[in-house]
């Protein structure tokens, strides 16, 4: 009788770890799940292509952008000036040499799609450690959407200032 009482209470002590190994395991998933953007409806996440320097071209805005950003949890104004270069694949020059004209046609269209991105940011977005590479994957998606290519492969963001 003893052992039975024993090994009843081997198992419930095993069912209660296993348990309490289930509901850690979900609130910490569940976590990583709400802290990464790439799980929130609308964000697009874009892989990249690395290119010799002998296959890429850049189309360069030429000012740098300065906007507001949305009001963060800290309910202050804030804003942000920031320039932007896109990274063309010129394997097919023509295709490159012709997506070049055009971009440069629709120079206005690209800084309103740009400007449309950076707006949606808060201060606090923009000082989380991968807040470039985030804002660069959104306006990489956002051009590409726009001229329906591939051909357009990165986004570099630099001079970036905010206040």
């Amino acid at each position: 009788m003893e052992k039975n009482k024993l090994m009843m209470i081997i198992i419930i002590v095993l069912l209660v770890l296993l348990l309490g190994l289930f509901v850690g395991f979900s609130f910490y998933t569940f976590s990583v799940l709400k802290n990464n953007p790439a799980s929130e409806p609308g964000h697009i996440t874009q892989s990249v292509i690395t290119l010799a320097p002998d296959q890429r071209t850049s189309y360069k805005i030429g000012d740098p952008f300065k906007t507001n950003l949305l009001t963060g949890s800290d309910g202050k104004s804030h804003v942000i000036s920031v320039s932007v270069s896109f990274g063309i694949n010129k394997i097919d020059e023509k295709k490159a040499t012709e997506l070049l004209q055009v971009m440069t046609d629709s120079d206005a269209s690209i800084r309103s799609d740009c400007l449309r991105v950076i707006r949606n940011q808060t201060y606090e977005d923009m000082n989380r450690a991968d807040a470039m590479d985030l804002l660069a994957a959104d306006i990489l998606a956002t051009t590409q959407e726009r001229f329906n290519t591939n051909l357009i492969v990165d986004v570099d963001i630099y001079d970036i200032y905010i206040y």
